[in-house]
């Protein structure tokens, strides 16, 4: 284990130096906002059109990265932070709402993390996430706020599902069999 902790660190070191090399001309390294900046620049970033999920991608990778500090490197972002962010978001939930929020936020700045380590803007060993940390962010949600964490899947009305059988007849033989199991 110290072994493996040694070689990550080394290789985080390394990466810092290459990295600083590449994103910054001065070689500070690029923080949460500076990377997010770079990450929605409409001519270089991830997206090129700026489409309701980017617009919105780009709101709560701000507001998580305010929570979290504007000085925070992306080096720094650790699954502790961002456990930490989650415990943030958590305790100003009101009736154990927002833990949808807090995964897409926690999701948006690992996208950006991505992206950066593609472009070698940042470490290749920067704010990787943990296996399964959606998982560990819904019990933490949970063990906070004290309700458990329920999508909101509305059901067909009447109506709708009325429609839909009547439609079925004239629809592709594998739809019809797909949606006539799924009835079952």
């Amino acid at each position: 284990r110290r072994g493996k902790k040694e070689a990550l660190a080394l290789a985080n070191q390394l990466a810092n130096a290459r990295a600083s090399m590449v994103s910054a001309p001065e070689g500070e390294p690029l923080t949460l906002p500076e990377g997010i900046e770079g990450a929605f620049d409409p001519l270089e970033g991830m997206y090129r059109v700026q489409t309701r999920h980017a617009l919105e991608g780009r709101k709560l990778a701000s507001r998580g990265a305010a929570i979290l500090g504007r000085d925070m490197t992306w080096a720094e972002l650790t699954p502790g932070k961002i456990q930490s962010l989650v415990r943030v978001l958590a305790r100003d939930s009101e009736q154990g709402r927002g833990a949808r929020t807090a995964e897409y936020m926690c999701d948006m700045l690992y996208t950006v993390a991505a992206w950066l380590r593609q472009e070698e803007l940042i470490p290749d060993t920067a704010a990787l996430p943990k296996r399964n940390w959606k998982v560990r962010l819904k019990q933490e949600w949970k063990a906070l706020t004290g309700h458990q964490v329920q999508p909101k899947r509305p059901r067909h009305t009447v109506e709708e599902v009325s429609a839909l059988f009547r439609a079925v007849p004239e629809a592709d033989a594998r739809l019809r069999l797909l949606i006539e199991l799924a009835a079952v």
